[in-house]
């Protein structure tokens, strides 16, 4: 059975409640999911998971490549993604990335070879994610090594930049 893995702060934004109905409608011998973090839609989410044996809910994440070992996909239903290093970190980990089609989470998949590394949420609803699954289970997503490279040089990029305007900002102090 795969496993998809999804982390991150249990918050509106994320659209965790979204992909834990999609679940619902999917069969526990189809597909499981394993959801991390912690925040204030930690008891709805807990609510939502609690009849679905296929769900399973492990708090809060500090070692976030042994998370992502225990899963082969990631998936991210945001409902708004300035950035979503989540992304990133599944890339370079190598896993396939189911992720709503919006801000920053698309861009970052446009620059991937497109050799068949992600499925785009297209439509965020229950059933455009409940969807969205099905295909990447059914036709299994793989990240080459060129996309893992490129993810970690675009953190690396990322740091560098950051690095250089907090510099910038103390140097005209």
């Amino acid at each position: 059975i795969p496993t998809i893995a999804a982390y991150g702060r249990f918050h509106q934004q994320k659209g965790f409640d979204l992909l834990i109905k999609a679940m619902a409608k999917l069969p526990p011998n189809r597909v499981e999911l394993i959801l991390a973090g912690e925040g204030d839609q930690g008891p709805e989410l807990a609510a939502l998971a609690a009849p679905l044996e296929h769900v399973h809910l492990v708090g809060e994440v500090h070692d976030v490549p042994q998370f992502l070992s225990r899963g082969g996909l990631v998936i991210i239903p945001s409902r708004w993604e300035p950035f979503g290093l989540t992304c990133l970190e599944a890339i370079a980990a190598g896993k396939g990335v189911i992720a709503a089609n919006i801000d920053g989470l698309g861009e970052q998949l446009a620059g991937l070879d497109r050799q068949g590394g992600y499925q785009l949420i297209n439509e965020l609803t229950v059933e455009g994610i409940e969807s969205a699954i099905n295909e990447a289970i059914t036709e299994p997503l793989k990240i080459t090594a060129s996309e893992r490279l490129s993810s970690v040089q675009t953190w690396e990029s990322m740091l560098e930049r950051w690095q250089q305007v907090l510099e910038d900002v103390l140097n005209n102090k």
